[in-house]
């Protein structure tokens, strides 16, 4: 008997659920933009953005229940490319990266990009050294896969043990940035907002574990890529005639640094290991855009990015998601489009 097409295991209405999604969002959108005219107050307005996005996710997680261990553990290993693309490039960047990388960038300019380096290279290392791999041993996730390759129980809980650590550190620094984003956003208080946003994880993850933690990603990450290029594009539209924001680069940098000259401002070049990060809180812009190593040095540079590297090829959040794929040729393309995505996103932010 001949075996059944990949094709077949996918999901042909997969595009079909997040066209409606992309349209209830779109919706939800344009109605609370019609409350803000009919003189709605400010406060009501964002916890109801904020509520209705976090609705959204909880119901997304909450249709995928399974209870088969191999839809639980790894969403059925039937994930297409492209979906398991977007996760993967939301789950790299992350709330805290979205928000710090996009202020990096202003702020620091060329020297932030060492940490989009460390991005696409981590991407790179992990196609071409880890995933396949991982994918075609088929275990669901790191410690598994060192359990039953060298035949170690012991191996498998302490290896368990050892990246639950930089996990849930991952974990407390998004919860952190998420409570943050939204006191300010609607003045609740921060334990209400942090009991919201853990209540809310359990309901996206625990209904239907990778299964629900896949599609409600996916989710957000299409609510994401949407509202970073969006008011870009609305800018770029406003500025320079050009509906790309990445193509307008070169007459908004030359006005820039003439406005830089203008205003004098210093231009200092860091030594070494020097590295020097904007703190949280407004701060004010000292340094030029374009000048490279004003605030991390050369050494310095270089190493922030081979350690971010490091980090995304071996992070077991990412890893994990090999074994969602059809197949190895399935997990390479999810690789790619990640790719493609974070590079778009890294091209965005340095035009904000």
């Amino acid at each position: 008997m001949s075996a059944a097409p990949r094709s077949r295991l996918v999901n042909p209405l997969l595009g079909t659920y997040f066209g409606i999604f992309a349209s209830v969002l779109a919706a939800v959108v344009l109605l609370l933009m019609l409350l803000e005219q009919l003189g709605v107050e400010d406060a009501t307005l964002r916890t109801s953005m904020i509520g209705g996005f976090l609705a959204l996710y909880c119901a997304i997680g909450i249709a995928a229940y399974t209870r088969l261990p191999a839809e639980y553990f790894a969403s059925g290993r039937r994930v297409p490319a492209f979906f398991g693309g977007l996760n993967l490039a939301l789950a790299a960047l992350g709330g805290t990266g979205l928000a710090a990388l996009s202020g990096a960038l202003f702020l620091i300019g060329f020297d932030a990009l060492c940490i989009g380096v460390g991005i696409v290279g981590g991407f790179v290392c992990m196609t071409v050294l880890l995933m396949p791999y991982l994918r075609k041993f088929g275990a669901y996730s790191i410690p598994a896969y060192l359990g039953q390759r060298y035949e170690s129980p012991i191996l498998r809980i302490v290896s368990a043990a050892l990246l639950s650590v930089p996990t849930l550190l991952l974990l407390m620094a998004e919860l952190k940035m998420a409570a943050a984003t939204a006191v300010w956003l609607t003045q609740l208080s921060e334990g209400l907002v942090m009991a919201m946003l853990v209540g809310t994880l359990a309901l996206i993850v625990t209904p239907g574990g990778m299964r629900s933690l896949t599609w409600s990603g996916a989710a957000a990450a299409i609510a994401a890529i949407a509202a970073l290029i969006v008011p870009v594009v609305i800018v770029a539209v406003l500025t320079t005639n050009l509906p790309l924001p990445q193509l307008s680069y070169g007459p908004v940098l030359r006005a820039l640094i003439r406005t830089e000259t203008l205003q004098e401002i210093p231009a200092p070049i860091a030594t070494g290991l020097t590295f020097e990060l904007p703190r949280d809180g407004l701060a004010a812009i000292a340094r030029r855009f374009a000048t490279p190593f004003s605030s991390i040095g050369p050494t310095a540079f270089v190493l922030a990015g081979f350690a971010v590297m490091l980090g995304i090829a071996g992070s077991p959040t990412l890893l994990s998601r090999a074994g969602t794929t059809p197949g190895v040729y399935e997990a390479r393309k999810s690789m790619g489009w990640a790719a493609l995505v974070i590079g778009v996103v890294l091209l965005t932010m340095s035009g904000i």
